[in-house]
């Protein structure tokens, strides 16, 4: 394991324990930036990853929701390969899957490269022209976007925003929708500009309890109509969506407004229908009603058992040694004591306290399953089991291609041997994956 990596992963496993705030996620990255002598390179999202750069390595650190926890964090280092190769392939050509690791990207300490600007190649833009397609476009960034900004510490922000222009029969003439660490912020200019623009902070539970999207804003705010009726006239804070006129979504670039010329109804198989939306009144009135307080039942109480793992771990280097040398999969787990049976209807081979399943040529062996109903075990004692293996691949396959630990207990290792990949992953349960390299490297991003 590189040196800077064992540090941040030694720190992250101090919070385990610790009800994470926003001043400690804050406090964290700070930290991280003086260790490692200057501030991320970058941050991408949705979901908020500052990442450094160091010689051969990128050293990312992830900040989310937390599990048990306000908040959380996830220390990763990977091999710069995942940005240079398999990141590139995945946003140029879509070759390993059509989700994409980020949608939008930002420099800190240093502006995107030539290369990583290629990839955001404008010229593959194409229109969105319905509502539905505003949605896709426009939610998977901004759900995340007030938790995004909150847990980026305040010296490292930008002001994220999409400035919109409203048809003529509707009373605004102008739109800006924004970013802020309380919620989205709408900002509306009046057709005859004599009053204030109407400024309103819409909280994400507000959003979620009413299942209010963006798009259902900005056609009320348009006083319904057709999506092809707004046009979107700038965007600011990202460094990386190939232009003002352009936003990035899952699969493809897009675009709303005359500056393309708008297809056919149909070009998407869906041809658009007017949508009220709601009223910039309706949506204050939901915002100072506030949401319902859910009636929710407390945490269960769960029996704390002492953890038995099925296979040890020299047993499991014996099967991943064999494994690697080609031996039958179905010769190598019978020697380990398992039987042919079933998981969830589906053929896997069973041991006393773990099992193994194949799935599209990769086998999972799960050494340490998911506790029963009503258990659960010390996240220390996995998280030991699963670190401790991990130094044993180590020490067998050399460094890890990429690895992770978060503050709620997962932890990941993944080595490539060959062309083939061996994962190691840690949470309520431990297993091992044996399989295609390129297709286990989806953790990073």
């Amino acid at each position: 394991m590189d040196a800077p990596t064992a540090v941040l992963e030694e720190r992250a496993a101090a919070l385990l324990d610790v009800d994470v705030s926003q001043e400690d996620v804050h406090r964290f990255l700070l930290d991280t930036a003086d260790f490692l002598g200057s501030p991320p390179r970058e941050m991408v999202g949705p979901g908020v990853r500052f990442r450094w750069f160091l010689d051969d390595r990128v050293v990312q650190v992830g900040a989310g929701k937390g599990i048990g926890t306000d908040y959380s964090l996830k220390v990763q280092s990977f091999s710069t390969e995942v940005v240079d190769d398999i990141e590139y392939r995945w946003f140029k050509y879509g070759v390993l899957d059509h989700s994409l690791p980020y949608l939008w990207s930002v420099g800190i300490d240093q502006e995107p490269n030539d290369r990583l600007v290629e990839m955001w190649d404008p010229d593959s833009a194409t229109t969105v022209a319905t509502w539905a397609g505003v949605e896709n476009t426009l939610d998977p960034v901004m759900d995340d976007w007030p938790l995004d900004v909150a847990l980026t510490p305040p010296e490292w922000r930008r002001y994220f925003a999409y400035l919109w222009e409203m048809p003529e029969t509707s009373p605004w003439s102008k739109v800006r929708v924004a970013a802020n660490p309380e919620g989205i912020e709408i900002v509306a200019t009046s057709r005859d500009g004599q009053a204030e623009p109407a400024r309103l902070l819409v909280p994400p539970t507000v959003l979620r309890h009413h299942r209010l999207t963006v798009a259902d804003i900005l056609a009320g705010l348009a006083g319904g109509g057709l999506a092809a009726d707004i046009r979107l006239l700038d965007v600011e804070g990202f460094d990386l969506r190939t232009g003002d006129l352009f936003i990035m979504t899952p699969g493809r670039y897009s675009t709303l407004g005359a500056e393309i010329p708008i297809p056919e109804p149909g070009w998407d198989d869906v041809e658009d229908t007017p949508r009220t939306g709601i009223s910039l009144e309706k949506l204050r009135a939901l915002v100072e009603e506030g949401p319902a307080r859910p009636n929710r039942p407390g945490p269960r109480v769960r029996e704390v058992r002492p953890m038995q793992p099925g296979l040890t771990i020299p047993q499991v280097l014996d099967l991943i040694d064999g494994l690697l040398r080609g031996e039958p999969a179905i010769e190598v787990l019978t020697k380990m004591g398992a039987t042919a049976g079933e998981r969830h209807g589906r053929p896997a081979l069973i041991g006393e306290g773990w099992y193994a399943e194949e799935h599209l040529g990769t086998w999972t062996v799960n050494v340490l399953p998911y506790p029963p109903r009503g258990v659960t075990y010390k996240t220390r004692e996995v998280l030991g089991l699963g670190w401790w293996l991990a130094q044993a691949l180590e020490g067998r396959y050399g460094r890890p291609f990429g690895q992770e630990l978060s503050t709620w207990g997962h932890l990941m290792r993944l080595f490539r041997v060959g062309r083939t990949g061996v994962k190691v992953s840690v949470g309520s349960e431990v297993e091992v994956n044996i399989g295609e390299f390129e297709g286990l490297t989806r953790y990073a991003g």
